[in-house]
């Protein structure tokens, strides 16, 4: 078992489902590392509002889509998704702030490992301007270590970081333990539950110069403090009642992200902030 005493210096914590107008304008307002879904965006938001919070110094995680997909069956046009993380990219000065999600398929490594071959020019393209790809390291037959190094392999490059399922299919604390990366980015899970704990644990535990991120639905849990929110008012016509009760539970909401806020018997709570 991972000692739950071992946790990354910082965690970078993305709040995901952003994508929404008012959401995505109160969280960017807010000055937050902010989460969104490609091919939902509008252009203004890709050309212009993104690569500004980027450029300002800010992080963004932007999705492909295929959680979503898994879970409804939907195609997803990886082309267009990748054309968003393109344009993106293009348009700011901070490449190296935007994280974004290479093809894959949840639960499928086969599946996964051709996507990536697939598109790999691509992905090798993102990685050389510097943007942070995320590659998921679906389970299956194959060990997380020989995944990870399939990976490596199609890319002819580790200059990616390493995604951790965490909600279905989701990757054992065992199989964290064996990888040797970099970087980690925990995919759809940011509270810090034991299992999550374990898990964080055992991939700084082997690796404790790595950096580790995570993405997770903020909104889910506070809808109900944002509703009471919504009545803020302030100076600035621009933006709806919404956007700046956003804004402001987002700076109200200190806990999100921040490690080792208390210690709970023998339990350290590496994320104080349930998602």
């Amino acid at each position: 078992m991972a000692n739950r005493g071992t946790y990354p210096k910082e965690l970078i914590a993305f709040r995901s489902g952003m994508t929404n107008k008012s959401d995505f304008h109160g969280c960017l307002d807010a000055g937050a590392d902010i989460g969104v879904v490609a091919c939902k965006l509008t252009s203004s938001q890709i050309l212009i509002s993104l690569p500004k919070h980027l450029d300002n110094g800010h992080k963004a995680f932007i999705d492909s889509g295929a959680f979503t997909s898994f879970r409804t069956g939907e195609e997803i046009d990886f082309h267009m998704v990748l054309r968003d993380y393109e344009s993106v990219a293009e348009m700011t000065d901070r490449p190296e702030n935007l994280y974004v999600v290479a093809p894959d398929a949840v639960g499928d490594q086969i599946k996964t490992l051709e996507l990536l071959e697939a598109y790999k020019e691509r992905l090798q393209a993102l990685i050389k301007r510097g943007v942070r790809l995320i590659v998921p390291l679906q389970v299956g037959k194959l060990s997380a270590p020989d995944m990870l190094a399939a990976c490596v392999e199609i890319l002819a490059t580790n200059r990616f970081v390493a995604g951790i399922p965490s909600n279905k299919a989701a990757m054992g604390i065992h199989e964290c333990m064996t990888l040797k990366h970099h970087a980690f980015h925990i995919l759809g899970k940011v509270q810090g539950d034991p299992e999550q704990q374990e898990r964080v644990s055992a991939l700084v535990s082997g690796n404790p110069n790595a950096q580790i991120s995570a993405d997770a639905n903020w909104l889910r849990s506070r809808l109900d403090t944002i509703r009471k929110l919504t009545d803020v008012s302030d100076a600035d016509p621009s933006r709806s009642a919404r956007a700046k009760a956003i804004t402001l539970s987002i700076k109200n909401d200190l806990a999100w992200g921040n490690l080792a806020i208390r210690h709970t018997g023998h339990q350290l709570d590496l994320f104080s902030a349930a998602a």
